[in-house]
């Protein structure tokens, strides 16, 4: 079987994997520091990173365009990045 490799350094987030459904926003933020899964609907939001085997979550009471989930995202990642050991 064969195959190719690639890698790529990512230097700033985005959201190449948001996707609306009805709207309601979910799917993936690519960041520096890791892979973060988002979900916003009418006035709920939430952010989830695993890092070292441990799942963050952070919940908000308030809805983000797909914009506002990349920036709460990137954000999440890096706090998270520096609190664990």
């Amino acid at each position: 079987m064969k195959y190719q490799d690639s890698e790529y350094v990512v230097s700033r987030p985005d959201g190449y994997g948001i996707w609306n459904h009805c709207g309601s926003l979910s799917g993936t933020v690519r960041t520096p520091h890791g892979f973060v899964k988002v979900y916003s609907e009418g006035d709920r939001s939430s952010i989830e990173l695993i890092i070292g085997g441990v799942c963050h979550r952070r919940f908000f009471k308030c809805g983000f365009t797909a914009r506002g989930l990349v920036t709460k995202a990137a954000r999440f990642a890096e706090d998270m990045h520096w609190k664990t050991p």
